[in-house]
This record gives C-alpha cells, sequence and structure tokens, in this order.
C-alpha cells in the first residue's frame, strides 16, 4: 500500500466521521476507531519489509545485537507514540506525555549494551 492509499483511506474515514457525528455520533466514534485500525494494520504491514531487510542486511554483517536493539527501539517508539496518540485524541495530554517518556527510557536501557561496548572500545583505545 503505497502513501497515496493510505491518505485516501484516511480522508474517506475523516469524510465519514465528519458525516456520521451529526447524525449518529455512535456511529462516528466506531468509523474514527475502524479507519484508525487499518491505517495501523497497513503501516504495520509495511514495516514487516523493513524489518526483514534490516534483519537480513545484520545478520550477513554480524551486527545481531545492533539490530535487536534498533528493531526493539522502533517498536517501543511506535507502540507508545500509538498510545499518546490516542491518548491526546481522548483529551488525555498528561497521560501521553507520561507514555512517551516511559518509551524514551526503555529504549535508553535497550541502548546501555551498545553504549557499554562502545566505552570499552574507547578504553582500549586510550589504554592500549
Amino acid at each position: 500500500m503505497n502513501i497515496v492509499e493510505i491518505c485516501g483511506i484516511a480522508v474517506i474515514g475523516l469524510t465519514a466521521v465528519i458525516v456520521l457525528r451529526g447524525t449518529r455520533p455512535e456511529y462516528a466514534v466506531m468509523a474514527g476507531v475502524l479507519t484508525g485500525l487499518i491505517l495501523l494494520a497497513a503501516s504495520i504491514w509495511e514495516l514487516s519489509s523493513v524489518i526483514e531487510t534490516i534483519q537480513d542486511m545484520t545478520d550477513k554483517t554480524g551486527f545481531s545485537l545492533y539490530s535487536t536493539v534498533i528493531l526493539k527501539s522502533l517498536g517501543i517508539g511506535i507502540l507508545a507514540q500509538t498510545t499518546a496518540d490516542i491518548c491526546r485524541d481522548n483529551g488525555e495530554a498528561a497521560i501521553a506525555s507520561k507514555v512517551e517518556f516511559a518509551a524514551k527510557i526503555i529504549i535508553l536501557l535497550l541502548a546501555l549494551p551498545i553504549l557499554k561496548t562502545l566505552l570499552e572500545l574507547i578504553a582500549g583505545f586510550l589504554g592500549g
């Protein structure tokens, strides 16, 4: 699915929500949720090819630790951003910011082994 199709689905979903909001507000909510789920599924579908490409590249080079951290961080970031957006859409900006903060901390924790390896490498250069 390309970006034109994704934008088309978003505009159609938005139009449905706007039309239904005036006559049947309960259906407007469902139309918005359904549109969001379709867009999320399409995005995840596209993301799967990116993940496969990254895994193939790192398997050939031996940088599996780095690819694992990158892929996990990407997943955490996407999940946290989606959750934060849902919270903001429902008027809960404070909860959204806490979700984003927690995701940043978790990504930092994931990156610690890489940071440790980098610092050991630098110490090896300076000491040897």
